[in-house]
């Protein structure tokens, strides 16, 4: 189990007057991972932003790009995990973002760096890149701790 503080990075964020605008959002992470042995492990990794916002959809198909506002989005999403070493892990995996205005169905890619420290606990970066199919993407960059049970 683990837990990430990150910040969301969304580049077609709008402002108020619906200008462009880079957004850089704060977020939690709460993340399960499953070992099933010491290369491989699979998870359920859930993002937070606890933030409203507007972005423009730019990944819709269509010549209009519609801007949509998302209120506190979670995204689950059941990972693979590879272990590249005792410190890099690469993760890849499906889900979906979670909104009171709309749904939308994820892929999650991702790297971490782990230092292990006593007794089972763990140190982590991670950067993530989240594809919503449809609509937009976010880049994710956080610090995190991790217990081992």
């Amino acid at each position: 189990m683990s837990i990430v503080l990150s910040h969301a990075h969304v580049f077609d964020g709008r402002d108020d007057e619906g200008h462009r605008e880079v957004l850089s959002l704060p977020s939690w992470g709460i993340d399960y991972t499953y070992h099933f042995t010491q290369k491989w492990a699979a998870g359920l990794h859930t993002d937070f932003i606890v933030e409203k916002f507007a972005v423009q959809k730019n990944l819709a198909s269509g010549q209009e790009k519609e801007t949509i506002e998302r209120s506190y989005p979670i995204a689950p999403a059941i990972v693979g995990i590879y272990k590249l070493n005792e410190h890099w892990s690469f993760l890849l995996g499906m889900g979906g973002e979670f909104a009171k205005e709309e749904d939308f169905l994820l892929t999650r890619a991702g790297i971490e760096y782990g230092y292990e420290l006593p007794k089972g606990w763990e140190l982590l970066g991670s950067l993530g890149y989240d594809f919503k199919w449809n609509a937009y993407d976010t880049w994710t960059i956080g610090i995190g701790i991790g217990r081992s049970f």
